[in-house]
């Protein structure tokens, strides 16, 4: 899966997280890393639950059209389209060809097929030998979909690694374990 856009900001601000872990807003050099630190935190949230957080799309590239059967990765799915190579160039399926998705049923993915009554079109070969693009958009519509579990997740560990700075040396930033309990109702299993 190659991430192609993400449209929505970070769920939680530099300011709020500042608030949130009583950090001084004049220290610059704290303001200027927390935005590193909260795309960390909200990275791990969505390692740890399965899930997406900030709305973008997300392509999968096939070699050939993908059976009925075939589960296509993808978090939390809100709209597929598809498009395919037609020897010369990328050629966007219309809405009377839209195929028809369905989410599994544990949400990590859509099956898709041609829409009732069509069939794929040919497909060319490609010289990297790609032939089919899928490109799902994922992720909530407005920040204020995002559950308070996640923004708790995120406003906590941002302020468990000011708090100690050595856990920053490294720059790994490890996921704190009491912290992952925050989001325990948003854990999908991962397949």
């Amino acid at each position: 899966m190659t991430i192609i856009s993400r449209t929505v900001a970070e769920l939680v601000t530099p300011a709020v997280v500042a608030t949130s872990a009583r950090v001084d807003a004049d220290d610059a050099a704290l303001m200027a890393e927390l935005p590193r630190l909260i795309a960390a935190a909200r990275a791990q949230a969505e390692h740890i639950t399965g899930r997406v957080y900030r709305r973008g799309v997300e392509r999968v590239t096939l070699t050939g059209w993908p059976a009925a059967s075939q589960v296509i990765p993808a978090p939390g799915p809100a709209d597929v389209a598809v498009s395919y190579w037609d020897g010369a160039d990328w050629i966007t399926l219309t809405d009377d060809q839209a195929p028809q998705w369905v989410i599994t049923d544990d949400g990590l993915g859509v099956r898709i097929a041609p829409a009732a009554g069509q069939s794929w079109p040919t497909l060319q070969d490609d010289a990297l030998g790609r032939a089919v693009r899928v490109d799902v958009t994922v992720g909530p519509a407005v920040i204020d979909d995002v559950p308070a579990c996640v923004v708790q997740y995120i406003c906590a560990s941002v302020a468990a690694w000011i708090d100690q700075p050595g856990a920053m040396a490294g720059r790994a930033l490890d996921a704190h374990p009491l912290f992952a309990r925050l989001l325990d109702a948003e854990w999908i299993a991962h397949a």
